[in-house]
């Protein structure tokens, strides 16, 4: 006897629960669908700020540290400074002189032409002789007269063939703004005016002359070697003027400021070197000025490149600091963004475990439905005979 699998015997109520089953089962498996895809793009989303948090930042170049060189000595620099004053000359400042010219009138100023600049009054000047160095006198203000030039004055107005101009020499020690001296002679030429009485003349102020003390030769080191190489171009004779000048070469270094400092010693040998064929009693002090100038000027150079050094890499530093600081920031940030993604990540993990779990659940309470409804069949058959199961799921004996 034969049943049909299409007309089964099923009460409606199972045939509604079937049709609730089928219908949970096509939801959930798009539900689960619809998780998986969503927990590849959340883990995707904590692998991007997870990268995130452990970049770093930028690496900013920092200029290396200036490695400063020894100041040197400007051999050059010394050789022109060292050239002495020329062209000395008188300007005169004054209208036709007479008579009536006062006491400490200014009558011009002397003039000189020198690489390395002159000093101010009182250094640039001395007049030390000449025809008409009793007559003139040196002050800031210029050349002005002494008591000695009225009684010239009234005695060249007072003859017969009365001169237009008044003429004498002055014999000039020119020294340059490093010491270099140069001696010449100098013509001063003053017109004449109508002769007049001849002021009240005063005594003339005395001057002082300065000397230099001698100096005692310390036991030969580098330094008294080099400073006994110095004394000897200054003055091979051995004067007082050779102790001086060895006195002032051995306390160079400590007048630079360099004391015991080799570099020093080396620059002061190698221009001692080459300009001592020049070196005599008048430009030794020069020179020895020079070579102190030529050092604190390579010294200030050389400060000037440590410093912008220095500032380049202050600036490099800070510009780093700023970018690990912005780094570190965005770090934070991508930490937080990312473990509130790993929280959704869980949630979203969690919702289609359960979903799973639920179709594992509806799987076997179908399987289970099956399994009994074959058992019930089998049950109903006679013994021996096996129930043939259609491909549409009835079974048939």
């Amino acid at each position: 006897m034969n049943s049909s699998p299409r007309n089964p015997a099923v009460p409606p109520e199972q045939r509604a629960i079937d049709l609730v089953l089928r219908v949970a089962r096509i939801v959930m498996t798009a539900v689960a669908a619809l998780s998986f895809v969503g927990v590849i793009g959340v883990a995707a989303t904590v692998l991007a700020y997870q990268l995130n948090a452990s970049g770093g930042a930028p690496q900013v170049t920092i200029p290396p540290r200036y490695v400063a060189a020894p100041p040197s000595i400007d051999q050059a620099q010394i050789a022109r400074d060292m050239t002495p004053p020329r062209h000395v000359a008188f300007v005169a400042d004054t209208s036709p002189i007479d008579t009536h010219l006062g006491i400490g009138a200014v009558l011009g100023h002397l003039v000189a032409d020198a690489p390395g600049g002159m000093p101010p009054f009182p250094f640039a000047f001395r007049i030390t002789g000449g025809s008409g160095a009793a007559y003139v006198d040196m002050t800031p203000q210029g050349v002005i007269s002494t008591p000695r030039l009225a009684p010239r004055i009234a005695r060249d107005l007072g003859e017969k063939s009365r001169p237009t101009t008044l003429h004498f020499t002055l014999n000039v020690l020119a020294t340059s703004r490093f010491g270099v001296e140069a001696h010449q002679m100098v013509t001063v030429t003053l017109p004449y005016a109508a002769a007049t009485a001849p002021p009240p003349a005063t005594a003339a102020a005395p001057k002082l002359l300065a000397t230099k003390a001698k100096a005692a030769p310390p036991p030969l080191t580098r330094l008294q070697s080099i400073a006994r190489t110095y004394a000897l171009a200054v003055d091979p004779d051995l004067t007082p003027v050779y102790f001086s000048a060895y006195a002032a070469a051995h306390a160079l270094p400590l007048r630079c400021g360099e004391a015991g400092d080799p570099g020093f010693l080396d620059g002061f040998q190698r221009a001692l070197a080459q300009a001592r064929a020049r070196l005599n009693g008048t430009t030794g002090p020069a020179f020895l000025n020079l070579v102190c100038h030529s050092w604190r000027v390579s010294e200030r150079r050389q400060q000037a490149l440590i410093q912008q050094s220095a500032l380049a890499r202050q600036q490099a530093f800070a510009r780093q600091n700023v970018l690990d600081a912005q780094a570190q920031r965005e770090q934070v940030e991508a930490r937080i963004k990312r473990n509130a993604t790993l929280i959704v990540l869980a949630a979203v993990m969690g919702v289609f475990l359960m979903v799973a779990l639920l179709l594992a659940f509806l799987a076997i309470e179908r399987h289970t439905r099956m399994l009994g409804a074959m058992v019930e069949k089998l049950a109903e058959r006679p013994s021996g005979v096996l129930p043939v199961t259609s491909a549409s799921g009835g079974t048939s004996s």
